[in-house]
C-alpha cells in the first residue's frame, strides 16, 4: 500500500462527499421516499432539492480548498522550521540562536508567499506560482472581498499541485 500524504484524507473526504451528493440527487430524482425519510429533502420539490445539492457541492469545493491550504501551509512551515535547526550549530552561538528563535517564533506571522519564495531554487518557480494562486483563491473564499478577485481552482487541481510540492519537500529532507 502506498504511503499517504498529509492531503490525502482531505481528498478522500471530498470524493466521498461528492459521491454522496450524486447518490442523493439520484434518490431524489427517482422519488425513493423511504430513503428520504428524516431528511430535509422529503419536504422539498425536485427543483429545490437539486438547487440545495448544487449549492452544497459548491460549498464543499470551497471548504476543501481551505482545508487543503491549511494542511499544506502547516507542512511548509514545519519544513522551514526543521531546516533552520542547523543555525543552532553555527559559531558564535548568540546570533545564530537568535535567528533560529526568530524563525521559530515569527514564521507563523510571515506571509505565505514569502515562505514559498524561500523554496525557489529547490522547487520549480512555476509550481510555487500555482501554489500562490491557490492561496489567493483560498483568501478570496475565506473573506469574499468583492474588491478583490482571484483565479478559481478546483479541489483536484489544488490537491495535485500542493501534493507535488509536499512530495518535493519530502525529497529534500
Amino acid at each position: 500500500m502506498a504511503a499517504k500524504g498529509p492531503l490525502d484524507p482531505i481528498l478522500e473526504a471530498y470524493e466521498t462527499t461528492k459521491d454522496s451528493l450524486k447518490i442523493t440527487q439520484r434518490v431524489i430524482a427517482d422519488g425513493v421516499e423511504q430513503l428520504l425519510e428524516r431528511t430535509r429533502f422529503i419536504y422539498e420539490s425536485l427543483d429545490t432539492s437539486s438547487a440545495m445539492i448544487s449549492k452544497s457541492s459548491e460549498q464543499s469545493n470551497d471548504l476543501v480548498i481551505i482545508a487543503l491550504w491549511a494542511v499544506f501551509e502547516r507542512h511548509v512551515i514545519e519544513f522551514v522550521r526543521e531546516k533552520s535547526q542547523p543555525l543552532k550549530q553555527i559559531p558564535p552561538p548568540a546570533v545564530p540562536h537568535r535567528l533560529y528563535d526568530k524563525v521559530h517564533s515569527e514564521i507563523e506571522r510571515w506571509k505565505s508567499e514569502d515562505i514559498l519564495d524561500l523554496l525557489k531554487g529547490d522547487i520549480d518557480a512555476d509550481l510555487l506560482g500555482w501554489a500562490k494562486k491557490i492561496k489567493k483563491y483560498r483568501d478570496w473564499i475565506a473573506h469574499r472581498n468583492p474588491k478583490r478577485s482571484a483565479d478559481t481552482t478546483d479541489p483536484i487541481t489544488a490537491y495535485n499541485i500542493l501534493s507535488q510540492i509536499i512530495n518535493l519537500l519530502e525529497d529534500l529532507r
